[in-house]
């Protein structure tokens, strides 16, 4: 059974298959303005998506490059097709790094179990709710000098979601001309005996969950901006 979150990226894959069909039949009719509009919309398109595949793989982005390196070093320019040895003396060192990058990312990958399974979240909210776990964590970013760090527990009638990583004399610096108290926006208040952003849940009024779900998308889309290589998303469970 697939997640939501790739039930949403097959949707939108059609969508930009649709598209791309419009916008070659749109060429054979010699319909510019259509091939324009089309191309604009493709560009938002492929720009979700590579937001999307990013939330689901954080080395998204830098496995594609290298997919896209190793093509060109298999199919030599038209110059130098009839000298392939002049080829290979210029490629094999190409070779070994791309192999000695596609290594160093696989080591990357395993430094933090990614979290890429909607379902997972769902599982360990509905363990805290059922007071099974006592708490668990979510860490983003990939260098421990950087890491943003999400705590999930339970307070009485309340689910606490705590961000440690913010100075509270300046907590929004961070953001400064991009986005105006963006965790005050979505609820967030400082705890100072917590020394933590907090968000408190009515648990009274929990379903299932989706809000939750949701507030931690605007978390990692609008205020944490995920868009590039490097930025992984782990969970850590049990939580001592």
């Amino acid at each position: 059974m697939k997640s939501d979150l790739d039930l949403v990226i097959a949707a939108l894959e059609a969508e930009k298959r649709s598209i791309q069909k419009m916008m070659k039949q749109s060429m054979i009719d010699y319909d510019y303005l259509i091939v324009y509009h089309h191309s604009e919309a493709l560009m938002k398109l492929e720009s979700r998506l590579n937001k999307l595949y990013t939330f689901k793989d954080p080395l998204h982005n830098r496995r594609q490059e290298l997919k896209r390196q190793e093509r060109s070093l298999k199919k030599p320019p038209e110059y130098f097709r009839e000298n392939k040895t002049l080829w290979k003396f210029f490629t094999d060192r190409q070779i070994e790094e791309l192999k000695k990058n596609k290594l160093d990312l696989e080591s990357q990958s395993q430094k933090k179990v990614i979290f890429n399974d909607s379902q997972q979240i769902d599982d360990l909210i509905f363990d805290i709710v059922a007071r099974k776990i006592d708490k668990f964590q979510i860490v983003f970013g990939i260098y421990d000098d950087d890491d943003v760090q999400i705590i999930f527990k339970t307070d009485n009638d309340f689910l606490l979601i705590c961000i440690n990583m913010f100075d509270p004399e300046e907590p929004d610096f961070v953001f400064d001309g991009r986005i105006s108290d963006p965790l005050k926006g979505l609820g967030f208040k400082f705890d100072a005996d917590r020394e933590s952003f907090v968000y408190k849940y009515n648990l009274q009024n929990f379903k299932d969950a989706t809000e939750i779900k949701i507030l931690l998308s605007r978390l990692f889309f609008d205020v944490f901006g995920i868009s590039g290589v490097g930025q992984l998303i782990s969970v850590i469970y049990p939580l001592t």
